[in-house]
């Protein structure tokens, strides 16, 4: 479901046709991921930002636990990196990110976390972007790799256990 709603909103706003190179220019590819936030309505979603980011940038990631690993990653293609918070309840939500690669080649990856970590895994994303995949992290709805979140919180273990 979400792959169709990622081919919908980047052919709506023009990112895919541009990464495909169907009468688009790079020009056109950064103009359409600086505007997608204004444009994609999400149920129960904000989206944060959108905005484009050339090959070879160091992404600063101070938002990032320290538990989940550094605070910066080096982002191998141009991509259109979109962040956006999905409320799953009134207590909980869940905080993830899209990297839309320049060169999409019509494919999708969903990075994931071991045991219970709730990371973001730019490292898997930019891997796949880097291979010319569409790459979505999540955190699970709950940030680093304790369970103290889940204490008294049955919302946020939902989001983990199933929702996210």
């Amino acid at each position: 479901m979400f792959t169709k709603w990622l081919q919908f909103s980047l052919l709506q706003t023009g990112v895919c046709s541009a990464a495909y190179g169907e009468n688009g220019t790079q020009d056109k590819f950064e103009a359409g991921c600086d505007s997608i936030a204004s444009e994609l309505q999400i149920e129960h979603a904000t989206v944060y930002f959108s905005h484009f980011v050339s090959a070879g940038t160091s992404l600063s990631l101070p938002e990032n636990n320290v538990t989940c690993g550094g605070t910066s990653q080096i982002v191998p293609a141009d991509i259109c990196r979109i962040a956006l918070y999905v409320a799953t309840s009134n207590s909980s939500g869940i905080n993830m990110e899209a990297w839309l690669p320049s060169n999409w080649t019509g494919r999708f990856l969903s990075t994931g976390n071991g045991g219970i970590a709730g990371c973001i895994g730019y490292n898997d994303m930019a891997y796949g972007t880097s291979l010319g995949f569409a790459s979505v992290g999540a955190n699970n709805g709950h940030n680093g790799t304790s369970g103290g979140a889940f204490y008294n919180s049955p919302e946020v273990v939902a989001d983990f256990a199933y929702r996210s």
